[in-house]
């Protein structure tokens, strides 16, 4: 529960309202995993690396920050 507690600290210093890790093969080369960020105001956010940046630019919806 301690870890719990310290992400959402952390999401509500930084104005995030979540925090979701994805792995999906057909989206990421399962070498790292994306994360996307619900922000309290706007659009989600997918944080990735930069080698699977341009892929998750084809194939996502999301805003892609890599």
């Amino acid at each position: 529960m301690e870890r719990i507690g310290w992400l959402e600290r952390e999401l509500e210093e930084r104005g995030w309202a979540s925090c979701l890790v994805l792995k999906h093969q057909r989206y990421f080369s399962g070498t790292s995993a994306g994360t996307a960020f619900l922000l309290k105001e706007g659009d989600p956010l997918l944080f990735c690396s930069e080698m699977e940046a341009e892929r998750a630019m084809r194939e996502t919806r999301l805003p892609v920050l890599p």
